[in-house]
């Protein structure tokens, strides 16, 4: 953890990419309907933390990410729902669920991105061990912090 926090300092790739906790929470709550709103998070919140011009292209290519990653968390969030038997309203998730999710979605993302959006000046190694550190701290900082306000709000209830 303390490699890919000094490398992205280094490198100015964000560590924590919260775009990622919010895609998570969109497609659990909204499922496929989310798909327009995560390809504009995404991809804006890439492109706006690549330190890049952005350009037609540069967008045109941060959407065809977004929409494909936001595809594969969908997928797996239906796959662990079905192998866990939980039904379409949720019933039964827990956050063990929710992190294999976190996890999966973590490395799915990664390769994606790897493989779709490759850094020319890191090498390939670097780039999924840091874009999977940040989309698994992201998506965790998010759920965590829903965890902490669901709690308050059961306690003061």
């Amino acid at each position: 953890m303390l490699l890919a926090t000094f490398m992205a300092q280094q490198h100015a790739i964000p560590l924590v990419f919260l775009p990622a906790g919010m895609q998570l929470l969109a497609c659990f709550v909204y499922g496929l309907r989310a798909l327009p709103g995560c390809i504009i998070g995404i991809a804006l919140g890439s492109a706006l933390l690549a330190h890049h011009p952005i350009q037609i292209d540069t967008l045109t290519e941060q959407a065809a990410y977004a929409t494909l990653s936001t595809l594969s968390l969908i997928g797996l969030i239906h796959a662990v729902c079905h192998t866990s038997h939980i039904n379409e309203e949720l019933s039964g998730l827990g956050y063990r669920h929710i992190l294999i999710v976190v996890v999966l979605q973590a490395l799915a993302d990664a390769l994606l991105r790897a493989a779709l959006l490759p850094a020319p000046e890191y090498n390939t190694g670097f780039q999924l061990v840091v874009q999977a550190t940040g989309n698994l701290l992201g998506s965790m900082a998010v759920v965590l912090s829903l965890f902490v306000l669901a709690t308050l709000h059961r306690k003061l209830a």
